[in-house]
């Protein structure tokens, strides 16, 4: 197994093209330079394929944890904002806060 071979093989990727790749040419050249088992849980993340390799599990569940805290934070309500000028009292403050 060689993932600095592979990682140093791959193309650089531009924000603004397509990917210089396929998936396909990946997972094969996944397949070439890992262990079976590695090879599958490489493709079980791409193709979102049933794996119980344990580093899919941990990055399925670490995903979930940071899309959940994304979908909380664009749900947030906006804070409210106060006139220029203005110094709120403690009251306002606590209220603010615990809305």
């Amino acid at each position: 197994m060689s993932v600095i071979y592979l990682l140093s093989s791959l193309p650089t990727l531009q924000l603004d093209a397509p990917a210089p790749i396929t998936t396909e040419a990946f997972v094969a050249a996944c397949r070439d330079q890992f262990s079976a088992a590695d090879a599958a849980a490489a493709e079980a993340l791409l193709t979102d394929a049933a794996c119980d390799h344990p580093f899919v599990t941990t990055w399925r569940d670490r995903d979930t944890i940071l899309r959940n805290a994304a979908a909380y934070q664009r749900a947030r309500l906006p804070v409210p904002t106060l006139p220029a000028g203005c110094v709120p009292s403690r009251d306002v403050i606590h209220a603010l806060a615990t809305c």
